[in-house]
């Protein structure tokens, strides 16, 4: 097809036409619609006298100014985003608002009479080498600052990373849960020494025969931490001398220490049946008129001397 000389000539020729004569000169026909629209980028592009050059053309949508497009998304999506961060602060202030209102409902209870702190109520800061942290999170399932705090009644957090043990509560209570962790991360070497400044009215010594040490402690120790777990207690051997008689100290409450203790008894008859009735006497008189010590009873067996505890 050869190139149309005048306007006349190319409005002669159907719309295909003018596409194909237009894509043969390499110009894009986006945009154009009707033959009009052909008629007058060709007339344009051949450069025809009289052509309506002059009439403006809506450039097609991807042939305007490069940046209208980008603008208008970029529009779109910083409107977009800006109202997704206006939802998210909305609900973090609702949020917050809710968490105000529980926190206002928390200090109230916390003022009641029954949740106030007491008036020596404070904090320890207790610094401790990395073996004492090893020592104190040792355990079925890193429970060892669980115990000291259960049985001293105080609040007990180990901060790890900075190596501190913080103790919070009275003064009894901060001296007791010092005085457990000090006695468990000394265990790393060996047997404790218990001294006079142990007492803290916490404290029962028994006396377990060797035979039965291993027996009362069970594998890896499981048999203690059964005992101590149901009663409240810490139970710690102290001698160092396995020839001999060890001496077991137990730390808790009154009634946990005589529960641990009965416990403890009721294993070493089941391997040494009458030795209970060797140790009757200071058993039963050990803190009888105590408040919170746990009733005993005693009872013989087929009418054999034995005599088999009954814890109630």
């Amino acid at each position: 097809m050869s190139l149309p000389q005048s306007l006349q000539d190319l409005d002669a020729l159907s719309a295909g036409d003018i596409r194909r004569l237009l894509t043969r000169e390499g110009v894009s026909c986006r945009g154009c619609i009707e033959k009009a629209d052909f008629v007058r980028l060709a007339a344009k592009t051949l450069g025809f006298d009289g052509a309506p050059l002059d009439e403006p053309q809506e450039p097609a949508e991807d042939e305007r100014s490069p940046s209208c497009a980008s603008i208008r998304t970029d529009w779109s999506e910083e409107a977009r985003r800006e109202k997704e961060n206006d939802a998210k602060k909305e609900k973090e202030a609702r949020r917050s608002r809710s968490g105000d209102k529980r926190r206002r409902r928390d200090d109230s209870r916390d003022d009641s009479p029954g949740s106030r702190k007491p008036i020596d109520w404070s904090v320890d800061a207790v610094k401790i080498t990395a073996d004492d942290a090893a020592a104190l999170t040792f355990g079925a399932g890193g429970r060892t600052v669980e115990r000291i705090q259960r049985v001293s009644e105080a609040e007990v957090e180990l901060l790890d990373k900075e190596l501190i043990l913080e103790v919070r509560g009275t003064p009894l209570q901060r001296r007791r849960a010092k005085k457990y962790a000090n006695i468990i991360m000394k265990q790393r070497m060996g047997p404790n020494i218990i001294t006079e400044d142990f007492e803290d009215g916490d404290l029962t010594v028994l006396s377990v025969p060797p035979d039965v040490v291993g027996y009362v402690q069970g594998q890896g120790g499981s048999v203690l931490r059964s005992i101590e777990e149901e009663w409240g207690t810490l139970m710690v051997f102290i001698d160092t001398d396995l020839s001999k008689a060890q001496r077991l100290a137990v730390f808790g409450s009154i009634r946990g220490r005589r529960g641990s203790e009965l416990k403890v008894l009721s294993a070493v008859e089941t391997k040494m049946g009458g030795y209970f009735a060797s140790v009757k006497e200071p058993v039963l008189n050990r803190d009888k008129y105590k408040a919170g010590s746990p009733p005993v009873g005693l009872r013989l067996a087929g009418g054999e001397s034995n005599d088999v505890m009954l814890i109630m």
